[in-house]
């Protein structure tokens, strides 16, 4: 009886080849399926990276502005011994623009606030301190005002402790100026020649000054002959 002969070596070959070439496909097909997953998401990421910055900064000052930041302006004109021209916009309420003093006929003293805008509601006051040259006299006039209605006009001398209530009568509000007088029995008490400043508060606490930026403490010379040659002129 002849023995079954083992089967050629080729052909075992043949059925180890498809599944070999199957595995490789797979394989090939997986490395190309995560290289092309991977460079997609390299991509994703770096357009993400290069959006955010080109994306210019949001500029929101403009939006949170508000009117006590605007840039300050210089005097337009220069003061001179009876009148005080101020910075405007150094403040963001009471501003002063302007105060004018000036004696009458009957060597009453005026004094002129104007301020940049109307004056406003509540409790507000104004004035000027005026000092002697001699130092012998200081005083503060001042016109405390109530929703634009001026309640007291007081006459305060810091040398003496003097507090004298004068008459309301003699002050008045028109828009944004405030105008009061200082009686002769007073004012001439300041002789001649002394100096001066002007305030504007709310409160008790000073808003603005004229002239200069609020505390900064500079003052005019009033002087009186001038004023009357300027009258003359």
């Amino acid at each position: 009886m002849i023995p079954d002969l083992p089967q050629p070596v080729a052909h075992r070959r043949v059925a180890v080849i498809p599944i070999v070439l199957a595995v490789l496909l797979v394989i090939t097909v997986a490395v190309a399926t995560a290289i092309v997953v991977t460079l997609a998401s390299s991509t994703d990421r770096g357009d993400g990276e290069s959006s955010e910055q080109e994306l210019p900064a949001v500029d929101d000052s403009a939006d949170s502005a508000s009117p006590t930041q605007s840039p300050i302006v210089p005097p337009t004109e220069a003061s001179s011994g009876w009148r005080c021209v101020d910075y405007t916009y150094d403040v963001g309420s009471l501003d002063i623009a302007s105060v004018v003093l000036d004696y009458t006929e009957k060597n009453v003293l005026t004094v002129a606030v104007s301020l940049v805008s109307e004056v406003p509601e509540g409790e507000v006051q104004v004035g000027i301190i005026a000092a002697r040259d001699d130092g012998e006299r200081v005083y503060q006039f001042t016109a405390s005002l109530e929703d634009r209605d001026v309640r007291e006009l007081i006459s305060t001398e810091f040398t003496r402790e003097d507090r004298d209530r004068l008459d309301v009568d003699d002050a008045r509000v028109d828009g944004n100026v405030v105008e009061f007088v200082v009686p002769r029995s007073i004012a001439k008490r300041l002789g001649d020649d002394w100096s001066w400043s002007a305030f504007s508060s709310r409160d008790g606490s000073e808003s603005d000054a004229c002239p200069g930026l609020p505390g900064s403490g500079e003052k005019i010379t009033f002087k009186r002959a001038d004023r009357e040659d300027s009258d003359d002129d």
